[in-house]
C-alpha cells in the first residue's frame, strides 16, 4: 500500500511539473520572478558574511540552511564555502532552464508518523527580493502537501532558496511542534534545477525532541 501511495505521490509530482511547464496547457508560459543574480549574490553576503571575509562558510551557512544544504551544487571550487560569484552562477541557472514554477511535492512525518493537518511554507530568503512570495500547502493524512503561492492558479514555487516552516495548532492556538521547524526553523530547501532531494517529493522527517 504505501507503495502504491509512493507511486501515485510520483506520478503526481511529474504530471504537474508537465502542467506548469506548458504553463496550464491553455494560457502562456508562467512567468519568473525579475532576480539580478549579482545583487541577489551581493544581498546574501550582506546578511549572511558576520565576519566579512567575502564568503560564506560554518555557523554563516548554518544561518541559512537552504544555501547550506545546496553547498555541493553551488561550490565550484569545492573549498566548502560560498562566494558572491558562485551563488550568482547558481542562480544564472536559473533564468537559462526558462521554468517559471516548478511542483514541490512535500511528505512530512513526526517521529516516523504521517503528520496530518500541518501547514508546511517555504519563505523565500529576504536576498531574493520583492518579487518572490512564500508558498504554502496543508498535509493530509498520508502526511503529503503540495505547496502553492496564494493568488496562483497553478500550483508550485520558482526557483529560489527558501526556509521551510512547518505548523500545527491545538484547539487553544497553541503550536504543538517543535520550535526548531517553524519560529526558529532550521528547515531550508533550494528549490532549483538538479536539486537530489526533489526528485519525486521532499521528505521531512521531524522529531518531537
Amino acid at each position: 500500500m504505501a507503495a502504491v501511495a509512493q507511486d501515485h505521490f510520483t506520478l503526481t509530482a511529474m504530471a504537474l511539473t508537465l502542467l506548469i511547464a506548458c504553463g496550464g496547457c491553455a494560457g502562456d508560459r508562467v512567468a519568473a520572478p525579475s532576480l539580478s543574480p549579482e545583487d541577489a549574490a551581493q544581498s546574501a553576503l550582506a546578511e549572511y558574511d558576520t565576519n566579512k571575509d567575502g564568503y560564506l562558510d560554518g555557523e554563516e551557512l548554518n544561518r541559512c540552511p537552504a544555501l547550506k544544504n545546496s553547498l555541493a551544487l553551488i561550490d565550484k571550487d569545492g573549498d566548502g564555502r560560498l562566494s558572491a560569484d558562485e551563488i550568482a552562477q547558481r542562480i544564472r541557472a536559473y533564468r537559462d532552464t526558462k521554468v517559471g514554477l516548478t511542483a514541490i511535492v512535500c511528505e512530512v512525518t513526526l517521529d516516523g508518523d504521517p503528520l496530518n493537518e500541518a501547514s508546511v511554507t517555504f519563505v523565500p530568503e529576504k536576498f531574493l527580493g520583492s518579487g518572490f512570495q512564500a508558498g504554502s500547502g496543508m498535509t493530509e493524512a498520508t502526511g503529503i502537501a503540495i505547496l502553492t503561492v496564494a493568488g496562483r492558479e497553478l500550483p508550485g514555487l520558482p526557483y529560489g532558496f527558501y526556509r521551510i516552516v512547518v505548523s500545527k495548532k491545538n484547539a487553544d492556538g497553541q503550536e504543538t511542534i517543535p520550535v526548531q521547524y517553524n519560529v526558529e526553523t532550521v528547515l531550508g530547501q533550494e528549490v532549483g534545477p538538479r536539486v537530489p532531494t526533489l526528485r519525486g517529493k521532499l521528505r521531512l522527517a521531524l522529531e518531537s525532541k
